[in-house]
């Protein structure tokens, strides 16, 4: 825990929150990273856009396809491009 002054509070301990916080503390900044919920396990989801995948690699190493991804702020939008 710290006490007194930080230069950075990071919010979010997740695999993002971490990695930042370690470069600012690098840089010699004070660091203070807050998580609501830090012994919850961190479930990896890795994607990339379909057509970036390589021809070689086999039909069975893809889980799950989507054919759009939805951004939602206000106004949503659609990115007309599937990712696995």
């Amino acid at each position: 825990m710290t006490t007194g002054v930080t230069d950075v509070a990071v919010v979010g301990a997740g695999p993002a929150g971490r990695a930042l916080a370690h470069h600012l503390l690098l840089r010699g900044l004070t660091v203070t990273l807050v998580d609501p919920h830090p012994n919850a396990p961190w479930r990896p989801t890795y994607a990339c856009w379909t057509d970036e995948l390589p021809p070689w690699l086999p039909a069975d190493a893809v889980s799950a396809q989507v054919d759009s991804v939805e951004i939602r702020t206000p106004d949503a939008a659609r990115i007309a491009r599937a990712t696995a």
